[in-house]
Formats: structure tokens, sequence, C-alpha cells
């Protein structure tokens, strides 16, 4: 958990990154909790044992009641900062130390023209049915599909495409006439094969 504080004269400012906020909420901590660190640290701001190797992060703790849930805020914290604080001191890699994942994710396929118009098609859609389906605009749909095509579909558009493409009947579910169909009769045609 990572809590940057800056000092100016007469006044504290505490920048919550993203990070600290993540594990606020995994730790399933409250406002009171917050109010209660953050007054702890303008307290005390210089608090703590600096930790070395980390450009001025301190070891610094807080109290709170232990409830029936569980250790304390400065429980969690402390132990994490100590355990960080133990790691660097003995000069060990934090990535051999501490739980490390590492992910590959594999690109999209790529989509000429050609390409976003068959996946339309197997959809069986129009190009401002299928721009609605995923979120688009009709003219992007229609720039993507144009043979002088300058602007490929970005990577999360083609990302959309290949699952579009893994799982059509997926797709194809979520199209349907309205109910009483577009005459107000009952209506459960699968939309029309666009050729």
């Amino acid at each position: 958990m990572i809590l940057r504080i800056i000092l100016r004269p007469m006044r504290l400012t505490f920048l919550h990154l993203a990070v600290f906020r993540d594990d606020w909420k995994k730790l399933e901590l409250n406002d009171d909790d917050l109010q209660s660190l953050e007054k702890s640290l303008a307290e005390r701001p210089g608090a703590g044992r600096v930790i070395a190797g980390t450009g001025g992060l301190r070891n610094s703790a807080m109290t709170r009641t232990i409830t029936k849930n569980g250790p304390t805020v400065a429980d969690r914290i402390g132990r994490g900062m100590s355990e960080l604080e133990s790691i660097m001191a003995a000069g060990v890699d934090p990535r051999k130390a501490l739980t490390w994942h590492a992910v590959e994710i594999a690109e999209p396929a790529r989509y000429g023209p050609a390409e976003v118009r068959g996946v339309r098609h197997s959809l069986g859609l129009s190009q401002p049915l299928f721009a609605k389906l995923i979120g688009v605009s009709p003219a992007l749909v229609k720039l993507w599909e144009q043979r002088q095509q300058k602007r490929e579909p970005a990577p999360w558009a083609r990302r959309l495409l290949d699952s579009i493409q893994t799982q059509p009947a997926y797709w194809r579910s979520l199209v349907r006439l309205p109910r009483g169909g577009p005459n107000g009769h009952a209506h459960s045609r699968s939309p029309r094969k666009v050729v």
C-alpha cells in the first residue's frame, strides 16, 4: 500500500494513488479509518524510520481498536512496511522475495476493410446496427470498411472484433426484434443475413 504525502508550509496534502485506493478497498477499510490515518500522519509527518532506497518513504503506523474481523489498519500497514523495509535493508530483489506475477497479453488480430465487413456480415447486421451493438458511430464502422482505409480499428476495437469472431452466437443473442415485432405482432425471427 502506498500513500504519498507532500509537505508544504502550513499545509499537508495527501495524494491517494490508485494502488493505495485499491489496497484500501481490499482491506475493507472505511472513511473513519482513512481520517484516522491522515490525522495520525498530519500530527507526526516525520515520525517513523525512513525506508532505505525509497526516496523518503517512512515506516509509519496508526492505532485502531481491534475488531472481530481481524488485524487493525495499523497492523496491516505496519506489517507490509516492515516487510518491505527488511527486504530492502537486506539488499534482496523484491521480485524474488514478494509474490510477483508476470503476464503476457496476446495482441488482437489485424482487421482490414474486408475482415471488418466479414465480421459484421457474420452477424447479419447493417453498418448502423453493428455500430450500435459495439458502441461506436456508424461513421466509424463505415471508415473501417472503406477500401482506401486510412484508419485501422484501435486495439480495443480489434479485441472486440476477435470476441465477435470467437463467440458469434453470444453476439447474435444480443440482437433481437422489439417485443411485438416491427408491426406490433409477436415475432421471434432472427435478423436477416446481409449480403
